[in-house]
């Protein structure tokens, strides 16, 4: 019972856009956060929950991302929840969230992941690319100091009970894993145009629109 009213609370609280973490426009670094989350871009809430450790969640953040962005300038708000499924995880996590400029370091990060993930200290690997990127020694201590801010990180992985990621929210709907591209920007069209409608995002239902798509090139292919 208390897992499912937690998700109730969680997914409503997305539903809301109640990203307390700075917004990350591009060519403007975030500013210092010591939020659980944060955000890049202005527009229609969207939330991706992803795990620094994650190779998928890395080619969504090094591939993917940069498109939504070119594609829907303006138009969305990509809400950023890391995910967390180890030490390592919740430890690169909170130095993300002490970042001066979060999205900066959560991509550099996702750049060298095959050089921290193969050290044979992965936290202190970690460590030491945040100091490359700028973050004072002072800022990372503080942040693996931070147990509110672990335990928040941790809730939420118990809260989804997930064995996956990357997780995304949009509209009602949660999708779990790294849609194919043009499917994703066919349904982020349709909700923008659902919510010019005037129609409450949070009715959007979004696994039923890749649904149809899906059925759609099936029919296209006989």
């Amino acid at each position: 019972m208390f897992y499912r009213i937690s998700f109730i609370i969680i997914i409503f609280m997305c539903s809301l856009g109640e990203a307390k973490g700075p917004r990350f426009m591009p060519g403007h670094s975030s500013e210092r956060v010591v939020d659980s989350e944060y955000s890049i871009g202005d527009g229609i809430d969207i939330c991706e929950y992803g795990s620094l450790t994650c190779h998928v969640c890395a080619d969504f953040y090094k591939n993917i991302l940069p498109k939504l962005l070119k594609d829907f300038p303006g138009k969305l708000k990509i809400i950023v929840r890391p995910f967390p499924f180890s030490k390592v995880d919740v430890a690169g996590a909170r130095i993300v969230l002490y970042s001066k400029d979060p999205h900066g370091l959560t991509l550099e990060f996702y750049k060298r992941q095959d050089e921290w993930i193969n050290a044979k200290d992965q936290i202190l690997a970690m460590e030491k690319i945040a100091e490359d990127f700028g973050m004072s020694r002072a800022d990372i201590e503080a942040s693996q100091k931070d147990g509110h801010l672990e335990n928040v990180l941790l809730a939420r992985r118990l809260i989804f009970q997930s064995k996956a990621a990357p997780i995304f929210k949009v509209g009602k709907s949660i999708l779990p894993g790294l849609p194919h591209y043009e499917s994703f920007k066919k349904v982020l069209e349709e909700f923008l145009d659902w919510e010019n409608k005037g129609n409450p995002v949070d009715k959007f239902d979004a696994l039923a629109a890749f649904s149809r798509l899906a059925k759609e090139n099936d029919h296209e292919k006989k």
